[in-house]
């Protein structure tokens, strides 16, 4: 068990700290949601959410050199059957912990007073358990919570370095209907559960207690993109505007896939481009850099000049002989997922799960969905 406690808390250690990455600050013509002001000015509300921003990011930085110490791994994860090591973006003990005492509690003159019976529903629902170790953690940042204990209805909360930081949480936390449900669901993070990408308690983000008459996307898009390096954003926009153009669409209920931002028309995905690994496996939260994803076939045969003036720029792309689902890089082992056969100079190779373009610039971007173009006959609707 302790080799497994090692283990897990090395890639909980990681996934906070990409986590901690993903925290944009405020933007200096932010605009709070009127909605969320309760009283307060936007220039108080906006101080208070900046705190509760450092606040976060010092609590990260903490658990990122003593995960144990805050809880991490998660019981219920060690005795999951995975031993604690398959966990995903969507896990987020300390968000979760503040989405909890959010949706338990009732504010009043800077004092937070939450149902402990509550609380703990909307904590175990996350999969999580035994909350009692964040406390602490919480302590050394300015959350002061008291009478949590088993014996008592309830509990409080106060932050005394600047009580509104409790308004702020409440206003990011708070419950939000669904854009999209599969069966009865009271809110997103039930039924976001399978797609756990761009929720308030996956992501923390501004841009969730945005005023909506600034945002010119979805929130969810805006989520993702705000965090990634100004080239991404570039080339994120860029496949938004495209994918309309061709009739697909944005699903803010299901953003991410694979790393990639998803767009969708019938069966057949618009190109992704995104991080290397997904962060599902914990396969690589540090982000070092992305990629590309595009299924091709049919456009070696019926533009090979195309073809060929894309290999002349990414020579490397087309000549890929390891599959995405490590099945072998034989046509003698073939895979059963999407699996693709090309000829680049008389030789040839296959690919399971589409091509991969190791970091793709803007410009190879619109290459590739020229090539994604071609290959599918589309027409802009």
């Amino acid at each position: 068990m302790a080799e497994k406690n090692l283990e897990a808390a090395v890639r909980h250690s990681a996934e906070v700290k990409a986590s901690r990455e993903r925290i944009v600050s405020l933007p200096a013509d932010f605009k709070v949601n009127p909605q969320h002001l309760g009283g307060l000015t936007q220039e108080q509300f906006k101080k208070a959410f900046d705190e509760l921003q450092r606040f976060i990011i010092s609590c990260y930085k903490d658990i990122e050199k003593e995960p144990i110490a805050w809880g991490y791994p998660d019981p219920y994860k060690l005795h999951s059957g995975n031993g604690g090591n398959a966990i995903g973006p969507h896990e987020k003990r300390l968000t979760c912990f503040l989405y909890a005492i959010s949706a338990a509690g009732e504010l009043n003159n800077g004092t937070l007073t939450v149902d402990y019976k509550y609380f703990g529903e909307q904590f175990k629902r996350w999969k999580h358990a035994r909350p009692e170790k964040m406390l602490k953690g919480f302590a050394k940042y300015g959350l002061v919570i008291e009478k949590f204990d088993k014996k008592s209805t309830h509990f409080t909360v106060t932050y005394p370095q600047n009580p509104h930081v409790l308004q702020a949480i409440r206003a990011h936390f708070t419950d939000r209907p669904c854009r999209r449900c599969y069966g009865a669901c009271n809110h997103m993070g039930s039924c976001y559960w399978l797609y756990a990408i761009v929720t308030p308690v996956t992501i923390f983000s501004y841009r969730f207690i945005e005023d909506p008459a600034e945002q010119r996307h979805e929130t969810e898009f805006l989520v993702v993109v705000s965090s990634m390096p100004e080239e991404l954003q570039e080339i994120q926009y860029y496949l938004y505007s495209e994918s309309k153009h061709y009739g697909y669409r944005f699903d803010p209920f299901k953003p991410v896939f694979s790393g990639g931002l998803l767009y969708e028309r019938g069966a057949v995905d618009w190109p992704r481009v995104g991080y290397i690994g997904d962060g599902w496996d914990g396969d690589d939260y540090r982000m070092f850099s992305f990629r590309s994803h595009v299924k091709l076939n049919k456009v070696f045969k019926t533009h090979p000049e195309k073809i060929a003036e894309f290999i002349e720029k990414k020579p490397e792309v087309f000549r890929q002989t390891s599959c995405n689902l490590h099945c072998g890089n034989e046509l003698s082992r073939p895979c059963s997922a999407h699996r693709v056969t090309y000829d680049v100079d008389g030789v040839t190779y296959h690919n399971c799960g589409g091509f991969r373009f190791h970091e793709p610039t803007l410009e190879d971007v619109k290459a590739i969905v020229e090539l994604y173009v071609l290959e599918n006959k589309l027409q802009p609707v």
